[in-house]
């Protein structure tokens, strides 16, 4: 049995919501999206340009410039952006729920994990748990697609994280790196 008792901070909660969004292929998806909507851009600006080219008009070749132009900063805007709108989204959430920045204690064993936060308590079986991950500073156990339990590393021993890891691997949880 593992007794920790930690508070999650605000930067290893978006850490964490960061690495979820981008295993869950949210980041791709917009990735894709990004790619389809400059593809278009790219076609339209070309075409103004042929278009000015027959007509002879300065005017819709400007107009092909600038859609091009658009076309090759919106990928560096959107990712910023979007890197931004997902920041700003997990800050919500983590500033929204007392219980996230309040003292944690949890108990880790072959039943599964147990949690008091300052609104209540939680008991859950390692099967009410869908998979794991690991970054440099977490260990992140996911109930479901969209809610997950974070485990600074640093409330634990070295042998404590490896106790962990071995009743994750013993469930079928194993961190992924």
């Amino acid at each position: 049995m593992i007794e920790l008792s930690y508070q999650v901070t605000e930067e290893e909660f978006l850490e964490a919501g960061f690495e979820q969004a981008k295993r869950k292929g949210t980041i791709q998806v917009l990735k894709a999206s990004t790619v389809i909507f400059v593809g278009i851009y790219v076609l339209l600006g070309l075409y103004m340009l042929t278009f000015g080219r027959v007509m002879h008009d300065t005017g819709w070749k400007m107009v092909g410039v600038f859609i091009l132009g658009i076309a090759v900063a919106f990928p560096f805007l959107r990712r910023a952006q979007l890197r931004k709108a997902l920041r700003k989204v997990l800050q919500k959430n983590y500033q929204g729920a007392p219980f996230m920045h309040s003292p944690v204690q949890a108990r880790l064993d072959d039943s599964g994990i147990s949690m008091q936060y300052i609104s209540g308590s939680s008991v859950n079986t390692w099967e009410g748990h869908q998979n794991s991950f690991e970054t440099n500073n977490l260990i992140v156990v996911m109930q479901t697609t969209t809610h997950m339990r974070v485990f600074p590393k640093r409330a634990f021993t070295a042998n404590q994280l490896s106790e962990f890891r071995q009743l994750l691997a013993a469930h079928n949880l194993t961190p992924k790196p």
